[in-house]
């Protein structure tokens, strides 16, 4: 024992102030003045019982607090159940392992804010409250299933229809809102808006449901009945039948309004099809024109930034065909191409990204005879040709007479006298009346190609 420890014990025993014997009955009370007490004690309690003896301090007859004293035995004892404990709970532990720092709080964030809609919290409350076990003959195991795997769709009609048609009846404004402001005689390009059509489908679908079990159609509403928007009847490069289609089918509709087509997107802001809108009378007057899309390529590709040309055509991978084609009162022609906005613009100061052309050519193999119209091309030009052309091709009505108003009443002259050298670029050459062989060739027209870049109708 120590100095401090004999001392305390010392005052202990000379503050005893009374004692009273005890019996079988009653414990041994010894009251002890309160300084040395305290100094042994906590000051919060009046009196210690070891067994049946209780130290007390003089409370002056107030009520007490009697704790129990630690006996060196009751210490040992801890000790032993301390050493028990650390041996079979406490050295059986697993670690817990500290998770990692989140890297990326945004979409920590989002991962929160998404697990926390009612759509999900619902799902995951129901799935986890429900636990299906499914006999697997090919394994020969219960796995679990999801509810919709247990229970298949009924049968219902599929229709295949283009609806935009049903919906141009109500108002072409559904197909392309303010369509009188489009210029006449103009082209531009434009995207497919999916979360309209996805909205109109969805309705179709669900009034569907209603009329079948209206009708006493053995149905369970969760059918698909309509899955096309547009018409790609002409799309004959698309093998894959799912992809043809504008939407999934509903009961596999699990992102937002916009999200649910079948093609995967390269872009994911970008909508399925990039659509170019004609409007005028040439497609009225020439309604065989081919419309596609052609690749194009750079002229000097350390100058991206300069005009671009077509690519090669007989690379099938540089020409795209519309995916599908609409027409709307009066003179509105659409055009959808399996392209996004960024692929089909390009980039002007990258060399790897020459964008795309949408061509308008007359359709080969329409063989028409003529001249063209005097137009000069340069400043410099005179307004009337003044001498006769090298190449064929560029032989105008005005080179056969000496003033416009000739060709009011004119007939083709055959004999009509060409300086010497004219046509002298073309091969094979030919010569001005000698014969119906030559004078086809001369007035045969070529195809006509118009090609503009993506680049022109779309904003910086």
């Amino acid at each position: 024992m120590s100095a401090n420890a004999a001392q305390l014990a010392k005052n202990l025993i000379d503050g005893i102030s009374s004692a009273t014997n005890g019996n079988a009955t009653t414990a041994a009370v010894i009251v002890v003045n309160q300084v040395p007490f305290k100094a042994v004690f906590d000051v919060q309690i009046t009196a210690k019982i070891y067994e049946n003896l209780i130290i007390t301090r003089d409370t002056g007859g107030q009520v007490g607090v009697i704790a129990r004293a630690s006996l060196l035995q009751d210490i040992k004892a801890f000790g032993f159940s301390f050493a028990d404990f650390d041996t079979a709970i406490i050295s059986k532990m697993t670690e817990i392992r500290i998770p990692d720092p989140v890297s990326d709080l945004e979409s920590f964030s989002e991962g929160i804010a998404n697990f926390l809609q009612p759509k999900e919290l619902m799902r995951t409350r129901v799935t986890s409250a429900i636990t299906l076990n499914v006999y697997n003959p090919v394994t020969d195991n219960y796995e679990r299933k999801e509810l919709d795997h247990l229970t298949p769709i009924m049968a219902y009609p599929v229709f295949d229809d283009p609806m935009f048609r049903n919906l141009q009846q109500i108002s072409q404004e559904f197909i392309l809102p303010n369509i009188d402001k489009v210029p006449p005689n103009s082209i531009t390009l434009l995207e497919t808006n999916q979360s309209f059509i996805e909205a109109y489908m969805a309705g179709l679908n669900h009034e569907m449901s209603r009329e079948l079990l209206w009708r006493e159609f053995p149905t369970d509403q969760r059918g698909t009945y309509f899955r096309q928007f547009w018409d790609v009847s002409d799309n004959i490069r698309e093998i894959d039948p799912e992809k043809r289609y504008d939407i999934k089918k509903m009961n596999e509709w699990e992102d937002e309004l916009g999200d649910h087509s079948p093609r995967v997107l390269t872009n994911p802001t970008d909508s399925p099809y990039l659509v170019l809108l004609i409007r005028g009378e040439l497609l009225k007057k020439y309604p065989n024109t081919q419309i596609y899309a052609q690749k194009a390529a750079f002229k000097n590709p350390a100058k991206p930034d300069n005009p671009r040309k077509l690519s090669d055509a007989s690379v099938n991978k540089n020409i795209k065909l519309p995916v599908f084609m609409a027409e709307l009162n009066p003179d509105i022609y659409l055009f959808a191409f399996d392209l996004d906005l960024d692929e089909a613009k390009g980039n002007s100061k990258d060399a790897t990204k020459p964008g795309w052309f949408f061509v308008m050519r007359e359709r080969p193999g329409q063989i028409r005879f003529g001249l063209d119209v005097w137009t000069p091309t340069d400043p410099d030009d005179p307004v009337f040709p003044t001498s006769d052309p090298a190449n064929w091709n560029d032989l105008s009505w005005e080179h056969l007479v000496n003033s416009t108003s000739e060709l009011e009443n004119y007939h083709l002259d055959a004999t009509y006298p060409f300086t010497s050298g004219t046509g002298s670029e073309n091969i094979p050459l030919a010569t001005w009346g000698k014969n119906s062989a030559d004078i086809a060739y001369i007035l045969y027209q070529n195809p006509v190609l118009f090609a503009r870049h993506a680049q022109e109708m779309l904003p910086e």
